[in-house]
């Protein structure tokens, strides 16, 4: 793929533009990149880098005067290294999930509220709108959607925002119709979901994070739901870790 291309500094540079811009909210300029990064290269050659990867497609920048903040295909280029290379999940937090589930799965019995209490949980360790479905390879029987978290879009600069806010709850809102597009997304492996790649127009300013479960005799899925500045470098381990404890166990034994 092209965007494969860039040179090593490049990468480099981009990775810690993407990250501070995650972790502020604020456009990055080359002086905040040659106070928090150890690129090696002076703040006018960082600078040139970054006027490149704009021309490139991979940065953009609101004004002028500001710095520069990830397009979709720069996320789209930083998530595909993240997914290339083997991401940890942190030990401390596998812990506390394998305990909630552990703890989840001794109180429920049925497998609507085993997905709903996850998907609480999901989105209170997630801080962020969270999704459970599990669809049954029988075809005549519909998919189960749960869904929570949703009101955490809106303390989300991206989702100042009224009428764009509730676009994107309205569309989360329609469990029917969004359990039968996390469906297909799952069954065609899509692990992330970036921006304008969302088939769903309303989801276009959003990014999909998702993990597949396997359930014996059905199959199901997770889903984070946030702005596109989301932590994907924490959020894409920890939502397979969380599936993982779940199909070993929540669901075991529920065929």
């Amino acid at each position: 793929m092209l965007e494969l291309k860039i040179k090593e500094r490049q990468a480099a540079i981009l990775t810690s533009t993407i990250e501070h811009y995650i972790s502020t909210g604020e456009p990055v300029g080359s002086k905040s990149l040659l106070s928090i990064s150890d690129l090696g290269v002076s703040a006018a050659t960082i600078r040139n880098e970054l006027a490149e990867l704009e021309v490139l497609g991979y940065l953009d920048h609101i004004h002028t005067s500001s710095g520069r903040i990830p397009t979709n295909k720069g996320y789209r280029y930083y998530v595909n290294c993240l997914l290339a290379s083997p991401l940890h999940g942190d030990n401390e937090w596998n812990a506390v999930l394998a305990n909630h589930v552990t703890s989840i799965q001794s109180k429920y019995e049925s497998l609507g509220e085993v997905l709903s209490e996850i998907s609480i949980l999901l989105a209170d360790v997630m801080d962020s709108a969270a999704v459970a479905v599990v669809f049954p390879r029988q075809e005549e029987e519909l998919s189960r959607l749960v869904a929570a978290g949703h009101s955490r879009l809106l303390k989300c600069r991206e989702f100042m925002d009224v009428s764009k806010a509730q676009r994107v709850l309205e569309t989360l809102e329609q469990t029917d119709h969004l359990a039968k597009q996390l469906t297909c997304w799952l069954s065609d492996r899509k692990q992330v979901i970036i921006g304008e790649e969302n088939t769903e127009e309303n989801l276009k300013e959003c990014s999909l994070v998702l993990a597949p479960m396997f359930l014996g005799k059905d199959s199901g899925g997770l889903a984070i739901v946030g702005p596109t500045r989301m932590n994907y470098r924490k959020l894409i381990p920890m939502l397979r870790l969380l599936s993982g404890h779940i199909e070993r166990h929540v669901l075991t034994g529920r065929n």
